[in-house]
């Protein structure tokens, strides 16, 4: 089976952020500690207009457990 490797915006993966204003996938531009150690701040731009907006997730691990490469 061949897959397509261009992307189309109006067929998104489930679950991606889309910007309220134009519909256009949101894409992740910052990632950032906060003060709480479980958590983070992230901040999703759109491409095309001028939409951004800043969400705090809990880490999927702790902040001091490093991933072996």
């Amino acid at each position: 089976m061949q897959w397509s490797l261009r992307f189309n915006p109006k067929n998104v993966p489930v679950g991606q952020r889309r910007c309220p204003k134009c519909g256009v996938p949101l894409y992740l531009s910052c990632t950032e500690p906060t003060v709480q150690p479980d958590q983070e701040q992230r901040t999703f731009e759109c491409a095309t207009c001028t939409y951004a907006e800043t969400v705090i997730v809990i880490r999927p691990f702790p902040a001091d457990v490093t991933l072996g490469v």
